[in-house]
């Protein structure tokens, strides 16, 4: 027997709990263990795995191979969900695994091997990643599964944690295929002006969204993200300077997906491509420099008016506009791309990296960035000077990009000219103007339309660049010499578009956006500050895709003239032709689906449609001309339906600017 010394029970209960509390301080001192485990060598780089890929193909992996790399994303801030990525140094993969929380066996650094037989090598959206088997996403799509717990668990080696892999420094021209998946930084950037602010995403509706990155010269990248991001509800910055991230892509976007909203991941704390308080600059500012050959304008500086062009009609280049301030003074401005602004726009322009010119002895404003223009409301009343052409020639100066009336006027042409190209008009003292038209493809809407032999009042904007010369803007702009004013179009249905949000299905009050076979709806979509409808059947895995976009009710007067136009541009044309036809009704009712039985739709023709081009999107959107209504009258539906299939009829479509104009 052994012989035990007594002690006094509340001696015992402070010994042992002396010893607890050394044990607990010992484990809380000591660092947590790291994973050690040897990892067998890779047999093949990730490089060359995903030079494997097959777009659009998801494919099994049959080989006895292994990649190793280290993580370079998780799960932990929310922008991924059951996905890690993993870099090699040749290339990085995301692998998909179907458990939540990966960071706490998978955290940024973690060196890992992945035995690949068995997995399957796909792509979503051209993402390319890993993952186990095929299955159908919410929307129906086919697509690469995650890899499941149980079998994750006996590829995936852990090895221990590595020092963080560096982002790969890069210009916006720079960015590949070659990056996908790779933690890259971008330096000189900044989010566009409309973007600042504003929280990644949309945390109310759980819409992920989409904000604009862009450097001094205009070029752009998406920053996309999760709703579920941890930082999601947060602002983003308005300053200047680098952001870190996952570079991916979605179809067509190159996208940047941001780890976390950590100093050292989002350094834009810099001043903007435009320094110091903004400059807002007056017109007789920078016509006073128009002695100069070039003058560059301000840093920070802008400007504020109201468009009196009209883009829709064409007569001028579809990147400039011209613009009047509430005196009456014009300016002539270039944007670097295609702009979206419609006559009667009041805007504000940015204008810094912007220049002067003279061209001939008109100033004009040109390189301005479209990304720093944005739209402040709608003007109703435009100033135009009365005057006559003796007066304008002799002060072309002061009138130049101004809006004029002239009087009395008689066409120095041939009975029935058009309006294309250059004519002559003289007054009743002998004087003559010359009226310069757009002509060809993407010339003005009204060029080969007849000139009245007299007018009694025409509104024109003003240039002097060769020459002295008068731009109509519309016909709306003549006033005939029998006294009969062309009375202003009164529009029966307008839609831009701007009003819609996010990326996901179009939703407009009184519009139906109805799938008649497929599983595709027309898409709310943006592209360089501008928004419109879209839709294809990329990816959809559906031989036929029958889609309807159908306005509100429109109501045709019983007289005068009524027509429609619209814009389309097409992307990504197909070897077999995706269709995009429109219909008129006038017994649809609003209700049920537009292919129900007694329905009666009649197809329009003669509309110009976007020729398309096979690799992305042409630079312009294609303008349909008017499109005649007269031959309908009382109430009536106008519908646009797609139709395309996946494979083969995969363009994409885009529409914008409908109108449907009375004229009485």
């Amino acid at each position: 027997m052994l012989n035990v010394k007594k002690q006094h029970p509340l001696k015992t209960i402070w010994y042992v709990s002396i010893c607890v509390l050394i044990l607990s301080c010992q484990k809380l001192l000591e660092p947590p263990p790291k994973y050690q485990k040897q990892l067998p060598e890779s047999t093949i780089s990730i490089k060359d795995l995903k030079a494997r890929h097959i777009p659009g193909q998801i494919v099994e992996i049959t080989e006895n191979e292994t990649i190793k790399g280290i993580i370079i994303a998780d799960d932990r801030s929310g922008s991924l969900f059951k996905t890690i990525i993993i870099d090699d140094g040749t290339a990085a993969i995301p692998i998909r695994i179907d458990q939540n929380n990966l960071f706490n066996l998978y955290p940024i650094g973690r060196e890992i091997g992945v035995e690949l037989k068995g997995l399957y090598l796909g792509d979503v959206s051209r993402w390319i990643q890993l993952g186990s088997g095929i299955v159908s996403s919410e929307n129906d799509r086919i697509e690469i599964g995650p890899i499941p717990t149980t079998v994750a668990d006996k590829i995936i080696q852990r090895g221990g944690l590595k020092p963080h892999i560096k982002p790969i420094t890069i210009q916006f021209n720079q960015i590949h295929d070659s990056l996908q998946s790779r933690l890259i930084e971008i330096r000189e950037v900044e989010f566009q002006p409309q973007d600042t602010l504003r929280t990644w995403a949309n945390v109310a509706t759980r819409q992920s969204m989409n904000r604009t990155l862009v450097n001094c010269q205009g070029q752009t990248l998406v920053v996309r993200t999760s709703a579920f991001a941890k930082f999601a509800g947060e602002k983003t910055p308005t300053g200047h300077g680098s952001i870190r991230g996952i570079y991916t892509v979605f179809n067509q976007t190159n996208q940047l997906l941001i780890r976390d909203n950590h100093p050292d991941e989002i350094q834009l704390t810099q001043s903007r491509c435009g320094f110091g308080t903004p400059i807002k600059l007056n017109y007789d500012s920078i016509v006073q420099n128009n002695q100069q050959n070039l003058w560059n304008l301000p840093n920070n500086s802008f400007i504020i008016g109201k468009v009196i062009s009209d883009r829709l009609q064409r007569n001028i280049p579809s990147r400039e506009l011209v613009i009047q301030n509430n005196t009456g003074q014009g300016l002539w401005l270039r944007f670097n791309s295609d702009h979206n602004f419609l006559l009667g726009d009041s805007i504000e322009i940015g204008l810094t990296g912007a220049q002067l010119i003279r061209q001939g002895n008109q100033p004009i404003i040109q390189n301005i960035l479209l990304q720093r223009a944005k739209k402040l409301g709608n003007a109703t009343t435009f100033i135009a000077s009365q005057i006559d052409i003796e007066y304008l020639l002799a002060n072309a100066h002061t009138f130049q990009s101004r809006l004029i009336q002239l009087e009395q006027l008689r066409f120095n042409g041939a009975n029935n000219a058009n309006w294309g190209g250059s004519i002559s008009f003289m007054d009743t003292q002998g004087n003559s103007i010359i009226h310069q038209t757009r002509t060809g493809t993407s010339g003005a809407s009204f060029a080969n339309q007849r000139v009245p032999r007299s007018i009694k009042r025409l509104t024109a904007i003003v240039s002097n660049t060769d020459r002295v010369q008068i731009h109509i803007r519309n016909l709306q702009d003549l006033q005939t010499s029998e006294g009969t004013i062309a009375p202003p179009p009164t529009p029966l249905l307008q839609q831009n578009f701007e009003q819609t949000t996010g990326s996901g299905t179009l939703q407009i009050s009184g519009w139906t956006n109805s799938t008649q076979k497929g599983n595709r709806t027309f898409s709310s979509a943006q592209f360089s500050n501008n928004r419109f409808a879209q839709i294809t059947a990329f990816n959809s895995n559906q031989p036929e895709v029958t889609t309807w976009l159908i306005s509100p009710p429109i109501q045709i007067p019983s007289s005068g003239n009524a027509f429609l136009q619209f814009e389309t541009q097409q992307g990504f044309v197909s070897a077999q032709p995706t269709r995009l036809r429109v219909f008129i009704s006038s017994n649809y009712s609003g209700q049920g689906p537009a292919w129900a039985a007694g329905v009666i739709w009649q197809e329009l023709t003669n509309i110009t449609l976007s020729p398309g081009q096979t690799n992305g999107y042409p630079n312009l959107f294609t303008a349909s001309g008017p499109i005649s209504l007269n031959a309908y009258r009382g109430n009536i539906h106008i519908a646009w339906r797609f139709e395309g299939g996946d494979p083969g009829r995969t363009a994409t479509w885009r529409i914008d600017n409908i109108q449907v104009i009375h004229q009485p």
